[in-house]
């Protein structure tokens, strides 16, 4: 991503608060809703103690649906983690979600060797 766009990417973030991608009441967000809860919910049972890691995370919309996920189900020890280029974001994301772990990276160059996490989703 060259300097431009990534300053770019990071205003979004920093000026909308709740994002776009996370407002309440957002045309796609009852498909979404469905679709990632249905996801975890066949998923996660077959992943006890689950290290899942969001790529590109943004403020965390799938993080959220595996948190709820893993507490409906009763699972414990289960790990989620949002990686995204935006500081911003993962603030939000930290701010609504503080048991997800927030990590700054580049989904290109993530900081985490192979084989570490169970699930690995992108929206």
């Amino acid at each position: 991503m060259d300097k431009h766009n990534e300053e770019d990417w990071e205003g979004f973030w920093r000026n909308t608060r709740e994002a776009a991608a996370y407002r309440s009441g957002a045309p796609q967000q009852a498909v979404l809703e469905q679709f990632w809860g249905d996801f975890f919910k066949r998923t996660l049972p077959m992943f006890p103690g689950a290290r899942i890691l969001d790529l590109a995370c943004g403020n965390g919309v799938v993080a959220r649906s595996a948190i709820e996920s893993v507490q409906t189900a009763g699972l414990t020890h289960v790990m989620v983690c949002g990686l995204d280029r935006s500081g911003s974001g993962l603030v939000d994301l930290h701010r609504r979600l503080p048991s997800a772990y927030p990590v700054n990276a580049d989904v290109l160059k993530t900081p985490f060797p192979d084989r570490v996490f169970d699930l690995v989703t992108s929206q």
